[in-house]
């Protein structure tokens, strides 16, 4: 589905606590120091340092994974689900307010349980990935799930 065909961005949902985040991001960035301080010492010694370079250039390059924040974005059409970072066969995904047969809360964790998602086996509902939403968050996000997703199927 095209951007266009989603309707108009009615909540961008933060799914990662930022404190997390920039814990991540400053232990790799101390990774990184700590890879060209090696480069700087080789250089120095007039050894080979290219590989030293190399892996704090990906080092640096996993940190931007955690500086930039995962959202779930809701809009008047369906929710844009990022990809999974602790999955990674998973991708960003839009799902129409029709795919989703109901959602449910553990805690601060939201859950969406897709329509197609019973197993031809027993009717077994496949549960979807989990999404940690910020606490400040809930409020909106319960107002706009409630408008688009019917409380029976919330049950």
């Amino acid at each position: 589905m095209e951007k266009s065909d989603r309707g108009s961005l009615l909540l961008s949902a933060p799914v990662r606590h930022a404190q997390f985040r920039v814990g991540m991001a400053a232990l790799y960035m101390l990774i990184v120091a700590g890879y060209l301080f090696e480069a700087w010492r080789d250089h120095e010694a007039g050894k080979d340092f290219g590989s030293h370079v190399m892996f704090a250039v990906m080092w640096f390059g996993l940190c931007l994974v955690f500086l930039v924040p995962k959202t779930v974005k809701f809009y008047e059409k369906g929710i844009q689900i990022p990809r999974n970072q602790d999955n990674h066969h998973s991708r960003a995904r839009f799902l129409s307010w029709s795919e989703v047969e109901r959602y449910y809360w553990d805690g601060n964790v939201l859950y969406f349980v897709q329509s197609d998602s019973v197993l031809k086996t027993g009717g077994i509902p496949v549960l979807g990935e989990p999404w940690a939403i910020q606490p400040r968050s809930r409020p909106e996000v319960d107002a706009i799930l409630g408008r688009y997703i019917p409380q029976r199927a919330n049950a």
